[in-house]
């Protein structure tokens, strides 16, 4: 083999290990934000979770025994429930019930509050 030979087929392992590379990098900046997006997703159900659970508690310490849904959540418990994420509230019992159609959040009031 002549020297140009050696010369191109070296260029063309290099330039071959630069696209595997390449391609790496870019499937592990693919992989990282698919998490990053599982993350903001999760991260969105806490923070509803945790507000739900904050109004429940405004009604709890103001002896309201019920109220719209406005956030969207659920109830569980003590437990404001937002897709899988749960937040554990003051109030004792809060339950998510139909009333006239529209979904109403309970919540039993302490006899302290009362």
């Amino acid at each position: 083999m002549n020297k140009n030979g050696v010369l191109q087929l070296e260029a063309g392992i290099c330039f071959a290990a630069f696209l595997a590379l390449l391609a790496l990098f870019l499937g592990a900046l693919a992989t990282a934000s698919m998490q990053s997006d599982g993350a903001l997703v999760s991260l969105q159900e806490k923070v509803l979770a945790e507000r739900c659970c904050a109004v429940a508690d405004a009604a709890y310490a103001s002896a309201i025994s019920s109220f719209s849904d406005l956030l969207g959540c659920g109830a569980e418990g003590n437990f404001a429930v937002a897709g899988g994420k749960r937040s554990v509230c003051l109030a004792e019992e809060i339950r998510l019930v139909q009333r006239a159609g529209k979904s109403v959040l309970e919540v039993k009031a302490d006899a302290h509050y009362r």
